[in-house]
Formats: C-alpha cells, sequence, structure tokens
C-alpha cells in the first residue's frame, strides 16, 4: 500500500475528491485527551550522537480501532505524533500519539480528518472533511478541533504546518489554488507566485520564513522560499523541470526533491544553492523534513528498488532506517531535535502503520541513581514553581524521595524501593483527585519505575 515517492501537492489536490467523498458524519469525535489504545513504553532519545554508527530501532504506533492503516507525518520536540488512522477507502482519523498513552483521535469537523503537523506547544493543524467541503483545522488540547474556515473568495483550505507562535500554511481553493499563511490573530496572506494558477505552502519557521512550491504559466512546479507576505525566491532545480520545497529547520536550510537531467526525482537540500543528497543505491528519493541539526529525512530507492525511510546526516552518511517486515518498504516525515524519527511503514498484512524510529547505537550513557534522583527531585519541584502543587503536598512528595535516596545511599535497597513505591502510590492519588495532569502523574510514575529497575539491577 505504501506510495513510494508521494508528492505532498498531489496527494493534497487528489484528498479534495477523496475526503468529501468518505467523509463520515455518524460518529461522535473523541475529545481532546480521551484515550484510545495504549502501548508499551518506548524510550526516546535525547540527541543525536555524532559519527556515521547511528543505528536505529522501529516501533510500530499501530491504527485505530476497526481500522486498517495509519500515517505519522510529524513530530515534536516532546515526542509527540501526528497523522492519520483510517480504512482504505473509508473513514479517517486525525491522531496524536503520546509515549506511554497511544493513538487518540482529535475528532474531526464532521467528515474524515487529517493531521500533517504539531508544534512544539502541542498544537496540531491539518485539514477535514465539513458540509461537504474541506476545511483547515487548528487543534489544541484546551479547545479542541477548531475550523479556520477560508480565505475570502475561496471554497476549500489545508493546513499543512504550524510554528511555535501559532503561525500556519497551507493552501487555499479560490479560482485557483494559492498558498497560504494563517496569522495567529486570524489574518490571511495569500503569499506570491511564479506566474502559473498553483502555489502550496508546506512548511514554516520560527521566523515565518515559509517553504514550499509554485507553478510557472507553462504549469511546471519549482521549489520556492517566501518571506512573507512579499519576497520569494525560487530556488531552481537539480537539472530537471520541477522541485518541491517541503520542509525548513531555523536556519533556512530547505529539503525537498527535485528533477535532475536525466529526468530522476532526487533528494535535495538547499542551503543557497541546491545540492543533491544522493540514495540508498537506487535511482530516486526525497526528502521529507530537517532539524537544527541539519539530519534529514525521508525516503530513497535501494539498489533492489524498494524505497526505504532515509536519514541523512551532515556528514554526508545515508543511513536505511529499514522497515517492519523483510521486503516491506517505508517512509520517513519528520525529525525532531532528539532524532527520534516518525512516518510509516509497510506491514505484514500489506497495509501501512505508522511508525517511529528510535537511535540504539551511540546513546549517550545510562543514568546512574543518583543522577535520576536529582531528576525527579527536580520535576516535583517544577510542579511547585508553576502553581500545580502546594508547599504540603510538594514536601510530602518530596520527603519519600528524600527518604529513599539515604536508604539507597546507606545501602538498604529494598527500603529504598519500598519508599519509591509509596512515592508512586501518592502521585496516582494526585491523579485520581486531579490535582496533577493524568500526563504528568504518568511522567512522575516513569521516572520513579525507572529507578527502582535500576536499583534492582544493582
Amino acid at each position: 500500500m505504501l506510495r513510494a515517492l508521494s508528492r505532498s501537492i498531489g496527494i493534497s489536490i487528489l484528498s479534495i475528491g477523496l475526503l468529501v467523498w468518505t467523509g463520515c458524519t455518524d460518529e461522535d469525535p473523541m475529545g481532546p485527551g480521551d484515550v484510545i489504545t495504549r502501548m508499551d513504553e518506548v524510550s526516546t532519545p535525547h540527541g543525536i550522537p555524532p559519527g556515521s554508527d547511528l543505528t536505529y530501532t522501529i516501533v510500530d504506533l499501530g491504527v485505530l480501532p476497526g481500522h486498517e492503516y495509519s500515517e505519522a507525518w510529524a513530530v515534536n520536540n516532546a515526542g509527540w505524533v501526528v497523522g492519520e488512522s483510517g480504512i482504505d477507502e473509508g473513514e479517517v482519523r486525525a491522531f496524536l500519539w503520546k509515549e506511554g498513552v497511544g493513538l487518540q483521535s482529535i475528532g474531526t469537523l464532521g467528515g474524515s480528518s487529517h493531521a500533517r503537523d504539531v508544534n512544539n506547544n502541542g498544537d496540531v493543524v491539518g485539514y477535514s472533511v465539513t458540509g461537504g467541503a474541506v476545511h483547515g483545522f487548528y487543534w489544541t488540547e484546551t479547545g479542541g478541533m477548531t475550523d479556520i474556515g477560508v480565505p475570502p473568495t475561496a471554497r476549500f483550505s489545508y493546513l499543512h504546518a504550524v510554528n511555535d507562535q501559532g503561525h500556519a500554511v497551507g493552501m487555499a481553493l479560490t479560482s485557483e489554488i494559492r498558498a497560504i499563511v494563517l496569522w495567529r490573530d486570524g489574518v490571511w496572506d495569500i503569499l506570491s507566485d511564479l506566474g502559473g494558477t498553483f502555489s502550496s505552502a508546506l512548511d514554516i519557521n520560527e521566523a515565518d520564513r515559509v517553504s514550499g512550491a509554485a507553478s510557472f504559466d507553462n504549469g511546471d512546479n519549482q521549489a520556492v522560499l517566501w518571506d512573507p507576505p512579499t519576497t520569494m525566491d525560487n530556488l531552481g532545480t537539480l537539472g530537471g523541470a520541477e522541485s518541491e520545497a517541503l520542509a525548513i529547520n531555523e536556519f533556512s536550510q530547505v529539503v525537498g526533491w527535485s528533477d535532475d537531467a536525466q529526468g530522476r526525482e532526487r533528494a535535495f537540500i538547499w542551503t543557497g544553492d541546491m545540492h543533491d543528497l544522493g540514495t540508498l543505491g537506487g535511482a530516486e528519493g526525497a526528502a521529507k523534513d530537517i532539524n537544527d541539526d541539519g539530519y534529514a529525512v525521508g525516503e530513497s530507492q535501494t539498489p533492489s528498488g524498494e524505497f526505504h525511510a532515509t536519514l541523512w546526516t551532515p556528514d554526508g552518511d545515508i543511513i536505511d532506517l529499514g522497515s517492519l517486515v523483510p521486503g516491506g518498504e517505508s517512509i520517513a516525515m519528520g525529525i525532531n531535535t532528539s532524532g527520534m524519527v516518525t512516518g510509516y511503514a509497510e506491514a505484514a498484512d500489506g497495509m501501512d502503520h505508522a511508525v517511529i524510529w528510535i537511535i540504539q547505537n551511540g546513546e549517550p550513557e545510562d543514568p546512574t541513581v543518583e543522577e535520576l534522583f536529582d531528576d525527579l527531585t527536580t520535576d516535583v519541584r517544577d510542579l511547585y514553581d508553576d502553581g500545580t502543587l502546594n508547599q504540603g503536598l510538594t514536601r510530602a512528595l518530596l520527603v519519600k524521595l528524600w527518604g529513599a535516596e539515604r536508604k539507597f545511599e546507606d545501602g538498604g535497597d529494598r527500603p529504598a524501593i519500598n519508599k519509591l513505591r509509596a512515592f508512586i502510590n501518592q502521585v496516582r492519588s494526585l491523579a485520581r483527585t486531579r490535582r496533577i495532569s493524568r500526563e504528568e502523574a504518568q511522567d512522575l510514575i516513569d521516572q520513579a519505575q525507572a529507578l527502582i529497575d535500576l536499583i534492582r539491577a544493582g
């Protein structure tokens, strides 16, 4: 089922008809925070180590109940993943995945919904069917999914990316297809073009620089970089007719795909000039995202012609991220500052499943018991500092941690573990009485359990 080299422009346009046809309105959408599934804990990396010996392991995130496939499109620096889960030629639902929680539907505007990006505040953007049309949406944990409507004279709208300021980009359908920016105050800007009838904004950084594509009057699309609302640069190609700028980082490094002189689609990075990133040995590839350290991800062909998720390092190394099953294809769609990669891969049943790739080799050394106690103590104090916990509750938790640490230092492993279990029980009680959120409680519990496991391991 995996669509090798699925150009985002093509997906968006084809989705216009598909979304309206498959829109499903008889389901009561799940509200923010409703848990659908749960998966085992995944340990996320804390940074990308230097060198070319990176090894990743792939984790299947599954699908929403009753669904057949899922695709993960983006990941933020907290490890939150967004995408879509659906039934082939049927309903599709935007999802949010968090470690220790699993996939959760974030609802719809009435019909099928598709999440395309999540910023570091946890805000999600995408698009959904509503009333026979397609509208972009903006989702937050506290407010749920909001219909952003359409710019003046437009009929449909799509959101593809959002930065931490809440500025979102995408495209709108008027008599033509135009790239748009939606500012936080609700003001729309229609971006400039190359003289044709098509343009699409695909990513935005914190400086509000926007990457995407626009067409000439002959219909060829090429990668462009906007400084809204007026400035636009054509980034050119690798020698062929077309290109598309899919992502931009905070240093305005841009990645995407471009035709070369032989007509092959190749992954590129633009840093003032466009450069071919190479492949896994096959002919074609495309880069879908780039983090601030210059690590790019996407897909490229192997010598046998399969498309595999690919990591390109700043040192020029090209790493095959593999797939879920032998001979299966995969695609990497996003990477965060910690090196966590997300995308989708062919599963044993032949359907795509949303996945994450986690660094295995070259990770920082495992923390010591003392370091874990320090981290957990700091997190409890942070809950007091931000007003979540009062002084009495904070002290009660800290007393248990201090007691556990003293018992451990005195060689009393079992008494230390008992103190940590008492800490966990109190945290669970605080979550039940809603003194702290479920996510805050789970984080504290996970850290305390890691301490218990490390103490047991000696």
